[in-house]
């Protein structure tokens, strides 16, 4: 009996140069497509950052209040809700912290932040923290009863003429302007100030 002994099947050469070649085309295009992929992510960093820096510049060299360091214009006005003939002078309130806001009766934002103008005034009036509020374009017949409908204690009284407003930069009402015991501006809030940012300002009048 003859065993038929099994017959192994060779791997043409052609068709083993044709799998390396495939092989290596193959890790050729990993490579390429790993090659494109990191440089697109490089390029995605490369744009990140330089718009990162972008907006840092465009802070840093954003407007600040230009009286801040400087003493703060000085003033004199009656007051609305005060004593007859009472007036407030700001020379007068030199080494004490001021709290200096501009409002109006017709203002919207001004009547949200009077009840935290208030507030502020009774927490902090036992540290020597003055209030004062001065009215923007506005009439006794209106800014008096505002002042008795919102209960506002500390003095506040009309810009008469304009020209505090203009001396401080006042674009619009509300804003409220922080000055120090040196009685130069040490920061402003345009726009409603809040209860913590009253908070914040004068802090820093206290130090």
């Amino acid at each position: 009996m003859v065993k038929e002994t099994p017959s192994t099947t060779e791997t043409p050469a052609s068709e083993r140069d044709a799998v390396a070649q495939s092989g290596a085309s193959l890790s050729r295009s990993n490579i390429i497509g790993l090659a494109v992929t990191a440089l697109a992510l490089l390029a995605l960093i490369t744009v990140l950052v330089v718009r990162l820096q972008q907006a840092n510049q465009a802070v840093s060299s954003a407007p600040t209040y230009p009286l801040v360091g400087h003493v703060a214009p000085d003033f004199t006005a009656p007051v609305w809700n005060g004593a007859q003939g009472q007036t407030v002078h700001l020379a007068d309130l030199k080494g004490k912290p001021v709290v200096l806001n501009f409002w109006a009766s017709w203002c919207a934002p001004c009547k949200e932040e009077m009840p935290a103008l208030q507030a502020g005034f009774d927490k902090y009036r036992a540290s020597g923290v003055v209030f004062v509020g001065l009215a923007f374009n506005d009439t006794q017949s209106n800014g008096q009863p505002f002042l008795e409908k919102y209960k506002i204690t500390y003095p506040a009284g009309p810009d008469e003429n304009g020209k505090t407003s203009i001396a401080y930069g006042v674009t619009g009402v509300p804003e409220t302007v922080f000055i120090g015991r040196d009685g130069r501006v040490v920061s402003k809030t345009p726009g409603g100030v809040s209860a913590e940012q009253l908070d914040a300002g004068i802090q820093q009048l206290l130090k």
